[in-house]
């Protein structure tokens, strides 16, 4: 089973888009198999979370 870290980024820091994000991503998951690594949430414009994802998978 491949495994998949989840990314949820809002530029404005909704919580409620971020939690519409992360219901999606963990359907994905779901419909391919593929087991949960871990979720990285990020607010702002920061990209600090999306570095953290890039060096994970590497």
């Amino acid at each position: 089973m491949s495994t998949a870290i989840i990314y949820l980024r809002s530029a404005t820091g909704n919580p409620e888009q971020i939690r519409q994000q992360e219901a999606y991503c963990r359907s994905y998951l779901r419909e391919r198999d593929l087991a949960h690594a871990g979720t990285i949430t990020e607010a702002g414009h920061r990209q600090d979370g999306l570095t953290a994802v890039i060096d994970t998978a590497a």
